[in-house]
């Protein structure tokens, strides 16, 4: 297995997602929308500095299997435009750490089970395009089933090994029909 060099330990999802959010021009308010959560769970995230609870979790996955299947779904010269781009945001945004070698690793592993700054970026602002022009990401219920089924239960597992593939499905599911 892999690991990645932009992965976000778990305590420290809230300041990841803050950095992910700043760079992308994004309010608190706007991030919590795009991830079904509430901002008081953001901000709390962000100054507790404590691991995610279950739903929390769900939805960085669930966010992450979005920005993997839009990443997926590039030509090669944009797949080189958005790995330009995260760059860039890296450049603008030190905190961010991001590393576009991760995405390749989240396509080509399988086993890979931990949550990608860049990946979560790439899925934050597809959901966040997708939202202000009033369409839905291009996924169907078959990547969504096999990421549930596949890499994509592996870190919810760690934590809750009961509901992690049916929490991650439902974050999913939430995500995609707003």
């Amino acid at each position: 297995m892999k690991t990645l060099k932009g992965s976000i330990a778990l305590k420290e999802w809230g300041l990841a997602i803050e950095s992910i959010g700043s760079a992308l021009a994004m309010s608190q308010t706007e991030l919590s929308e795009i991830m079904k959560i509430s901002r008081s769970t953001l901000i709390r995230g962000r100054e507790l500095n404590k691991p995610p609870t279950a739903n929390v979790l769900n939805a960085l996955q669930a966010i992450q299997i979005i920005g993997i299947n839009e990443y997926k779904e590039l030509k090669s010269e944009e797949r080189e435009l958005k790995c330009r781009e995260i760059e860039r945001l890296n450049k603008l945004n030190p905190e961010l750490k991001a590393d576009p070698g991760d995405l390749d690793k989240l396509l080509n592993d399988p086993t890979v089970t931990e949550l990608s700054r860049a990946a979560l970026i790439i899925g934050v602002s597809t959901l966040s395009i997708n939202k202000e022009i009033g369409i839905k990401p291009a996924i169907s219920k078959y990547v969504i089933a096999g990421a549930v089924a596949g890499a994509g239960v592996g870190l919810a597992a760690l934590i809750i090994p009961t509901l992690g593939g049916l929490g991650l499905f439902k974050s999913l599911k939430k995500m995609l029909e707003d």
